[in-house]
């Protein structure tokens, strides 16, 4: 691999150290997601934030590194940053530091931006700067590479994935948040340890007499002046692939808000990095660049067609990643410079990476509805590498027959997106007509199969291929606004809501799930549909408390539609915990939903995360609290520990019950439950109540999964002579979750059959 294959200890040195440093910058960032989870409700927009900001303290360290470089010169800035490695040692442990920070629910972009910050910002932007400063000081060495540090960034990045993918796989399910926490701080003392060897040998090197600049460097790459032109290519490329990464990642989180599948994005976009920038390049970059147009065009057609069938087709936004930052980042290595100019490279990287993420996360809700920034990345990936560097030209007289054939080519491209998107708007009606559900991949194939392969026979035109999937994806949304049964859409920090008609119901939609229904029909509007219909477990649980055994407070955690609201009765008090302020307001749009004006007039709505919001209620406060705070299909494993059930039962009444809701089309949580509840010394009953008749069906109701909690059998009422009802679990091994441990891969199911 080197060109020298005897061991150099300086070389050894640096690389450890560089790989070092990447694996905790790594393994910090969904340690602490997982930290500040409970905060915010456990939403996948928690860690989009995180994953924004901390590439915006990766671009602080990088700009740190860059100019206390430029100002002070090498051996100077080496003793700064032992000063800088310090100061870190005055927040370890990690830990979150919330104590002169208010959490506001209305505010969770800023809440969680300054959380990160305050807890976890000295010790990241310590190691940001790690990446560029030691492979410079690496280059100030009389190592024979030297001469071309750049392939200590796949070190660099081979240690990120290491720690990303010992995360989910090794840490999480073997250790404690509060050991891994002060592993983790022993890991950045070996590393300051380290860092100071580095410095010591950047310090003895003797000054190396200036040569002639070469016209390429060791790896080949030329050695040209950095124009304007070239940095803006280099923010262009690295924007385009760290956008995609986190439409990508909201994407793919969109059901999944634990670690495993916030990692599974990031991972893929460091792989590429390591790939590109080794010495020996795996893939062919010419190889990369052929297989671009085909790993877009499936996840392209799949998000015009609102495809969430299956955790399979996950892979495809995943592979068009890989490969568009593959395509991305090979420009980049190819277009580094030399040594000199090493830290302005990592630079510009580092803020086109910023630029790429903050678009997702402040600019894009604002200006889209929908998640439309995810085709957005992946049309632009497919764009930006044609895009070659300027060149210092002499311009020349365009001539009137090139200038001819320029307008012949603009209008061919318009003509064939024109075509391509009449060809989708035609497709879609008769499929419609077919009564072929829209989001199935049923009708995907029907609808934009065609459509898609004709437009990869211009795939080797950029601007062709982009504009005629460009035409399609709009087809695909013109056709699916025409759809009047989509009444209103909304996005906020915690995700997409859509509101539609179906049949004689109304219904709310967040990500892929249904979150409650509403009939249309003025005699129904008050009978809890969907996963709350009266037939279904939770009617079975009112039901069973009548009379003396009546319960006069509920509490419920997850607002939706107002569902659970059609259950109250004259002198009981509601109480709604709900984390997303726009959930309440379409909630409380008498053009959407009315179930809380009309059901339960009285109900009070606490804003905020239920965790939070309950530890201020009096205890024994609650005769039922009912658990249904779904993000999409999401765990809430904040509210599935021992301290949220701790919780849970001082809040409750002497002869309170909890009801979990726990439907689930990946994660099998009963034995989760089971064990909550064999470790509090709780009476827990099960029903999977998926069976539902064709009428109910009509009538808005969908299968569903719940689990009862009580301390005493006789706290359940007529419950138990249901019998549909059965003992929650046998008995189930294993530890119960805490806040400080947990185990979502142990949940994971590949089938949707949760049934006995």
């Amino acid at each position: 691999m080197w060109r020298n294959s005897s061991i150099r200890p300086e070389l050894l040195l640096f690389a450890f150290t560089l790989l070092l440093s990447a694996t905790l910058l790594f393994t910090v960032q969904p340690m602490f997601g997982k930290m500040i989870l409970p905060m915010f409700g456990g939403s996948p927009s928690v860690w989009l934030t995180a994953l924004v900001l901390f590439q915006l303290m990766l671009l602080a360290g990088y700009a740190y590194v860059y100019g206390s470089i430029t100002w002070l010169g090498i051996r100077k800035q080496a003793a700064l940053h032992l000063l800088v490695l310090l100061l870190p040692l005055l927040v370890l442990p990690v830990r979150v530091l919330t104590g002169w920070i208010a959490i506001s629910p209305t505010r969770p972009l800023a809440s969680v931006s300054w959380t990160l910050i305050f807890s976890i910002g000295l010790p990241f932007f310590a190691l940001s700067a790690s990446a560029p400063l030691l492979q410079r000081w690496f280059a100030t060495t009389n190592d024979p590479a030297a001469s071309d540090p750049y392939f200590l960034y796949a070190a660099s990045n081979l240690g990120s994935l290491g720690g990303l993918l010992a995360y989910p796989l090794l840490i999480e399910p073997l250790s404690r948040l509060s050991t891994q926490s002060h592993i983790w701080t022993i890991g950045y003392v070996v590393l300051v340890a380290l860092i100071i060897v580095c410095a010591s040998r950047v310090w003895r090197v003797q000054a190396v007499p200036k040569q002639a600049k070469p016209k390429r460097d060791a790896m080949g790459a030329k050695a040209t002046p950095v124009s304007r032109a070239i940095r803006l290519r280099w923010l262009a490329l690295a924007a385009v692939p760290a956008s995609l990464l986190v439409s990508v990642t909201s994407y793919v989180t969109t059901d999944f808000a634990v670690p495993l599948f916030w990692i599974a994005p990031l991972a893929t976009y460091l792989a590429t990095f390591v790939l590109v920038f080794a010495r020996r390049p795996i893939l062919s970059h010419r190889l990369m660049s052929i297989l671009l147009p085909f790993a877009v065009v499936v996840p392209l057609i799949l998000a015009a067609g609102q495809v969430h069938e299956s955790l399979t087709l996950l892979v495809f936004p995943l592979v068009a990643l890989f490969v568009a930052a593959m395509v991305c980042h090979g420009e980049l290595a190819a277009s580094r410079p030399e040594v000199r100019h090493l830290t302005e490279f990592y630079l510009w990287l580092s803020l086109g990476g910023a630029i790429g993420g903050l678009f997702n996360v402040l600019i894009a809700p604002l200006i889209f509805k929908t998640t439309a920034e995810y085709p957005l990345g992946l049309l632009l990936a497919c764009l930006i590498p044609a895009t070659a560097p300027a060149r210092q030209v002499r311009r020349k007289p365009i001539k009137a027959a090139r200038s001819r054939r320029d307008s012949r080519e603009h209008w061919l491209t318009l003509g064939i997106a024109v075509a391509l998107g009449l060809l989708v708007l035609g497709l879609a009606f008769p499929a419609a007509r077919l009564r072929l559900p829209s989001g199935t991949l049923r009708f995907v194939g029907v609808v934009f199969a065609l459509p898609a392969i004709i437009a990869l026979w211009f795939r080797r035109n950029r601007v062709r291929f982009a504009a005629g999937l460009s035409a399609i994806l709009l087809a695909g949304a013109f056709y699916s606004h025409l759809d009047r049964s989509i009444i209103a859409r909304a996005r906020s920090f915690y995700g997409v809501y859509f509101v539609a008609n179906h049949g004689e119901y109304r219904v709310l939609v967040h990500g892929t799930t249904n979150h409650g229904a509403q009939s249309l029909l003025p005699q129904a509007k008050c009978i809890p549909l969907s996963y709350y219909f009266p037939t279904g477990p939770l009617g079975h649980l009112f039901r069973s408390f009548q009379g003396e055994q009546a319960k006069s407070d509920i509490a419920v955690v997850g607002l939706g539609a107002g569902s659970t609201a059609g259950y109250a009765q004259p002198g009981q008090r509601w109480t709604f915990y709900e984390i997303d302020p726009t959930v309440e307001r379409i909630a409380r749009d008498p053009q959407y939903f009315t179930l809380l004006r009309d059901c339960a007039p009285q109900a009070q709505v606490i804003l905020g995360d239920a965790r939070v919001s309950l530890a201020n209620e009096p205890d024994g406060t609650h005769d039922v609290i009912i658990l249904d705070a779904f993000s999409s299909d999401a765990i809430p494993l904040h509210l599935l520990t021992r301290e949220a059930l701790d919780l849970y039962l001082r809040k409750l009444s002497p002869h309170g019950v909890l009801a979990f809701h726990i439907t689930n089309r990946y994660f099998d949580l009963r034995p989760v439950l089971s064990r909550l509840a064999r470790d509090a010394h709780l009476v827990a009953y099960l029903q999977s109540d998926f069976d539902v008749t064709p009428a109910e069906a009509r009538a808005g109701k969908e299968g569903s999964q719940w689990v009862v909690m009580a301390r005493r059998p006789e706290d359940l009422g007529g419950l138990l002579q249901e019998t549909q009802w059965m003992a929650s679990l046998p008995n189930i091994t294993g530890t119960a979750w805490t806040d400080d441990y947990s185990n979502v891969l142990g949940a994971l199911v590949f089938t949707n059959d949760l049934s006995f």
